[in-house]
């Protein structure tokens, strides 16, 4: 990241700088709302594979599929348009 905390953008494919991301980092926090999130099951498993903590945060009411997954990890729900009601349950799923 840049000093003023913008993102650094490279002419690198996006795949490439994700996995970077995900490899220097402890825990991946993944915010899934309504739409396309085909992404999250190779995000997730990527860090998985790389012994990542991981944190789902999910819209009530998406139909999350977890695939390799599973329900093994931290799954917090939050009413649409309100994602403030999960910043606390977020605090607790965090390592300590």
């Amino acid at each position: 990241m840049r000093p003023s905390g913008r993102i650094n953008y490279e002419a690198r494919d996006i795949p490439q700088k994700v996995r970077e991301r995900i490899l220097t980092q402890d825990i991946l926090i993944c915010l899934v709302t309504s739409g396309d999130s085909s992404w999250l099951l190779s995000e997730t498993t990527f860090a998985m594979a790389h012994n990542k903590y991981i944190v789902i945060i999910c819209e009530e009411n998406i139909d999350l599929k977890k695939g390799i997954l599973g329900m093994d990890y931290e799954h917090i729900p939050f009413p649409k348009n309100n994602i403030e009601k999960s910043f606390s349950d977020i605090v607790y799923a965090l390592p300590t």
